[in-house]
């Protein structure tokens, strides 16, 4: 299974944004709502989790610990902020980092270094 972007909470133009973005880096998308994002994260084990600064903004340190257990990169965007270029883009670096940071030995928990996050 190729790398797996997960969008959290979102519709309307960020999610057909985010959608076409990571249709043009080969990357599979699976949504979600904010209230079954841990479920899905241990399920579909993303590389780069995706959200609006508004959803981040509803518990930033669950949001940044939930990709830290899945040892992704987190994204946050504004709603209507990022071309689809722009996400093409930032989605091409997030996987690398998160290969990256997959790659690296397993450190036991509650020693991992923060997951990368771009914003």
């Amino acid at each position: 299974m190729g790398p797996r972007i997960l969008l959290v909470g979102a519709n309307g133009d960020l999610a057909a944004r985010t959608k076409r973005a990571a249709a043009r880096v080969d990357a599979s998308l699976v949504t979600t709502e904010l209230t079954n994002a841990e479920e899905q994260t241990k399920a579909c084990k993303p590389h780069v989790i995706v959200m609006s600064n508004e959803v981040y903004g509803v518990c930033p340190s669950r949001m940044e610990a939930m990709a830290e257990r899945a040892r992704a990169v987190l994204v946050t965007v504004d709603d209507g902020g990022l071309d689809l270029g722009e996400l093409e883009i930032l989605f091409s670096a997030a996987m690398a980092a998160a290969e990256e940071r997959r790659a690296g030995p397993c450190e036991p928990e509650g020693e991992r270094a923060p997951a990368p996050t771009h914003r």
